[in-house]
């Protein structure tokens, strides 16, 4: 939980960075993306160089690449 995943979003080209949180905490447009959602619960659990795709709600195939993997409780050990 709390960790945070940069990805390539293949469909639009771009890379995103978000946070995994619990449902009360998210808030997508401040990159926090709840692990209850599709891409949230797809994202766990993932190391970079990962692929996953999925079919979303309109019915087109999204394919994101992890690019990087940040885990708070390890960042913190010297």
């Amino acid at each position: 939980m709390h960790s945070t995943v940069s990805y390539l979003d293949h469909a639009s080209g771009q890379n995103r960075t978000v946070t995994l949180v619990l449902p009360h905490e998210a808030d997508i447009d401040q990159g926090r993306l709840s692990v209850t959602a599709p891409a949230g619960a797809a994202l766990l659990g993932l190391s970079a160089g990962d692929v996953f795709s999925w079919r979303g709600d309109d019915g087109r195939v999204h394919e994101l690449t992890v690019l990087r993997v940040s885990d708070p409780a390890t960042a913190a050990r010297p």
